[in-house]
């Protein structure tokens, strides 16, 4: 049976983490009542969460394939060799 991926709002993602925080449930309990497909999903959540501490945590960088533009790097682009 093919998987679907699923995509979580930025505050969806919080309640679960707050719900998770806030309480003495397991990853398993939580992700079961929020409809989370797996519980590492949650346990990703709140790690970043933790680590940020705040809804910034869930903002994604856009993809390479994703046509959006994302922080660009400074050090691609044209490089100029001077020779002497």
């Amino acid at each position: 049976m093919p998987r679907k991926n699923n995509s979580y709002t930025n505050d969806f993602k919080l309640e679960v983490v707050q719900a998770y925080l806030a309480g003495n449930e397991s990853y398993i309990s939580i992700a079961k009542r929020f409809g989370v497909q797996n519980k590492t999903q949650v346990e990703r959540w709140v790690k970043k969460f933790k680590e940020v501490g705040t809804i910034e945590a869930f903002n994604r960088l856009p993809s390479s394939g994703s046509g959006e533009k994302g922080v660009k790097n400074p050090l691609k682009g044209n490089v100029f060799i001077l020779r002497v």
